[in-house]
């Protein structure tokens, strides 16, 4: 306690120490948010930069841009169809072909580097939800050509800052007859014609052997539409790819309609990287026809030097420079929090995915039931009826300089001696003759069965 009777001089070393210390302080305060603001303004500013997406879309109204790429609607059937036939085309053929393509050929495929192979080939990821979440930016870029396709080319260009070439506008509007279950019998015709081309770039067209509107037919229908944006050569303005300008509309904020910093935007890049691969592999040498196929080395090559490969006039050329750009601005930055939350605070974002409180609030609970029941029935015996006793931790006391053997908070808290319930319950319940013989002795071969699972819960 400090003395109630201090001389004027004492009085004044302590406001000055004070004084000093708050002055220290406020320094040290505006010495951060000197470093805040210049972290904020060098990744900002060079990141947003070096996109370009303020200059394409300056005078544009992001909200309804980014609008258009949400996912179908449950009364939108086309697209639906479309994203459940694109799940088969991924899964079955361009990740599941990956086991019949020659080794060599998955090691380049996973190779951004025109005259070097990776270490490790391309394959599917461990997690199967983190290739869905990519393939959703391909599902979302599907759904925004369809819902644009529909606007004239003055108004597509002046609204959403691109268009769309006479091929591509083309090859959408014959998918969408195709999803709408239209029979024509020029597109077979035009099929025909494909298989003795080549598309531009010197990417080879699969043979078509199935109907327009059977799965098979929809599946290779997406693909050469999809091959079709990937392969778009790009002497000039870069944003003249559709594909290209969609990566913009994936750096849109949803919820805030801000533009996405480096940190939060990488990770999509690296999706449409995989997704990319994956669907230009199967485009190249497609898995029914790879078996005798004398030329393949010849054709994979000739897309991958063309269309996926660093430093290429290509929409994946452009991704993967932005892509390396982003994960610098992300070092020289410093880490960032992947958790933000809604003004409402209703809504989480884990890396830019949105997670409902309520679904958290609902996993937490599950998980505590299951916990429960871990506990109860496989650890402490509990069966049926019997009753589980409940204690409240918000009452638990305990003292944690407490140094004398033998106790505890549980003797302290009334809790010693439910060993014996324990006992008690193991002896009523239909594992006894796990853990007991019929003498009451201990079984150890149970014993340690049940201690690895004490160990791993």
């Amino acid at each position: 306690m400090a003395d109630k009777h201090q001389t004027p001089s004492e009085d004044q070393a302590i406001a000055n120490i004070t004084k000093g210390w708050i002055l220290q302080k406020e320094e040290q305060e505006e010495m951060q948010k000197v470093m805040e603001e210049g972290i904020l303004r060098h990744e900002t500013t060079n990141w947003l930069k070096r996109t370009g997406w303020p200059a394409h879309f300056s005078g544009r109204n992001l909200a309804d841009i980014q609008a258009y790429s949400r996912m179908p609607g449950r009364d939108d059937n086309e697209l639906q169809r479309m994203a459940a036939v694109l799940d088969r085309l991924f899964f079955d053929r361009c990740i599941g072909g990956l086991k019949s393509m020659p080794l060599m050929t998955r090691l380049l495929l996973a190779s951004p580097h025109p005259h070097d192979a990776h270490s490790r080939s391309f394959g599917p990821l461990q997690e199967k939800t983190s290739m869905d979440r990519y393939l959703i930016y391909v599902k979302r870029f599907l759904c925004y050509c369809f819902n644009v396709l529909s606007l004239e080319e003055e108004v597509l260009l002046a609204d959403h800052g691109f268009r769309f070439t006479l091929e591509q506008r083309a090859n959408l509007e014959k998918l969408w007859a195709h999803l709408q279950g239209e029979e024509d019998e020029e597109i077979e015709g035009d099929d025909d014609e494909a298989e003795e081309d080549e598309i531009e770039g010197g990417g080879p067209s699969s043979s078509r052997h199935n109907s327009p509107n059977s799965d098979e037919g929809l599946q290779e229908r997406i693909l050469q539409v999809l091959a079709g944006f990937w392969t778009q050569r790009l002497d000039g303005d870069p944003f003249a790819s559709p594909l290209w300008h969609f990566v913009g509309v994936l750096g849109i904020d949803g919820e805030t309609g801000q533009l996405r910093p480096a940190h939060l935007f990488t990770y999509v890049l690296a999706g449409l990287v995989f997704t990319g691969r994956a669907l230009l592999g199967e485009w190249a040498i497609p898995t029914r026809e790879r078996d005798g196929m004398e030329d393949l080395t010849q054709r994979f090559a000739q897309v991958r030097d063309a269309w996926l490969c660093k430093a290429t006039y290509s929409p994946m050329g452009y991704i993967l420079s932005l892509l390396l750009f982003g994960k610098k601005i992300a070092r020289e930055t410093g880490s960032r929090l992947m958790v933000s939350w809604s003004k409402h605070g209703e809504m989480m974002y884990f890396m830019g995915k949105a997670i409902v409180m309520q679904d958290l609030r609902t996993m937490v609970a599950r998980m505590t039931t299951d916990a429960e029941d871990l506990l109860w029935g496989q650890l402490m015996f509990k069966e049926g009826n019997d009753e589980r006793f409940v204690i409240p931790l918000a009452g638990i006391e305990d003292d944690l300089t407490q140094t004398r053997r033998g106790q505890s908070f549980i003797h302290r808290n009334d809790l010693a001696g439910k060993e014996v319930e324990m006992l008690e319950d193991l002896i009523a319940s239909s594992r006894k003759s796990d853990l007991l013989d019929r003498t009451g002795e201990w079984k150890w071969a149970g014993i340690r069965k049940y201690l690895k699972l004490v160990k791993r819960s």
